[in-house]
């Protein structure tokens, strides 16, 4: 994980993209919680929710470790299987009711930016 000071993400303009962030488990059974975009953009960030106030912000590199710290990215289209890709999940501003932050997908020399406000699913989950 990589802290910034930039501020929140979301706040720049352009288009903010909904969905849910919840709780999940990491490959290890160890804390993570998943986001999932309208978009069919799905990121896994292995570490627990911290709520954040804005400026503040945390980058979590999508880059196939299964380690605390990381994520994985996911391009999940409509009846096509999910596809991983590779970037950069950062966190900006999350409390009780919503996160934001913005999914950067790095594809060669391409790179595509995804912003987002997501509500956060309350639900138990078990880990191990």
């Amino acid at each position: 994980m990589v802290a910034e000071s930039t501020g929140n993400p979301a706040a720049r303009g352009g288009m903010v993209i909904g969905g849910t962030l919840e709780r999940s488990c990491a490959p290890w059974d160890g804390a993570a919680y998943m986001i999932t975009l309208d978009n069919g953009i799905v990121a896994h960030v292995y570490d627990s929710i911290a709520e954040r106030a804005a400026p503040a912000t945390a980058a979590f590199p999508a880059d196939g470790k299964s380690e605390r710290g990381h994520g994985q990215i996911l391009s999940c289209l409509k009846d096509k299987p999910c596809a991983p890709l590779s970037g950069t999940i950062t966190m900006g501003a999350v409390d009780s009711g919503f996160a934001r932050g913005r999914i950067d997908i790095k594809d060669g020399e391409h790179s595509t930016r995804h912003v987002f406000q997501v509500k956060r699913v309350t639900k138990q989950v078990f880990c191990g």
